[in-house]
């Protein structure tokens, strides 16, 4: 079980990366991972240019005041794989999953058969978003369980070219 935390008054915007993923060729499974933060709070980062990583069967659980994202997705990223995590989140803002390639393309990631779970009041279960829309391509986004509560909620947004989305379960 990894578990890292920080408290303060929710106001300096300190980051935590639980794990922080660069490079290539790796794989994060199976892990238990809790944090608690006052301000930002992201489970597993995967840096820019990190390829051919597998992140799968891990447990997040996060919560903070202000921001929480249980799995980001960098610039730069090609053939990752994200599946069979489970995903809990509590904080005012969050994302289960999360892209931002704001300096290059996120391609061929596959995020399936995950269990996201959030309560906040503004969140999305899956966003895949960039400052272009060109830069999210080749993506599957198959057989989750996003199960969202709040006052502004996405279960899934995508921004992006040859998207796959299927058999995917969104309650709220």
């Amino acid at each position: 079980e990894i578990k890292n935390s920080t408290t303060g008054s929710g106001t300096g915007f300190g980051t935590i990366n639980v794990i922080d993923i660069t490079g290539n060729d790796n794989t994060v499974n199976s892990n238990t991972i809790v944090g608690n933060s006052a301000d930002l709070i992201y489970g597993i980062n995967f840096g820019t240019d990190s390829n051919r990583n597998t992140i799968n069967s891990n447990k997040i659980t996060l919560n903070s005041a202000y921001y929480t994202a249980g799995i980001q997705i960098g610039s730069l990223n090609y053939n990752n794989t994200i599946n069979s995590n489970t995903v809990n989140l509590t904080s005012s803002i969050s994302y289960g999953i999360i892209a931002t390639p704001w300096a290059g393309e996120v391609t061929g990631t596959i995020i399936e058969s995950n269990k996201i779970y959030i309560t906040a009041n503004q969140l999305w279960g899956i966003e895949l978003c960039g400052s272009s829309p060109d830069f999210i391509k080749d993506t599957t986004i198959n057989k989750n369980d996003i199960t969202v509560n709040g006052n502004y909620s996405i279960g899934i947004a995508v921004s992006g070219n040859n998207i796959n989305i299927a058999t995917n379960t969104l309650t709220s």
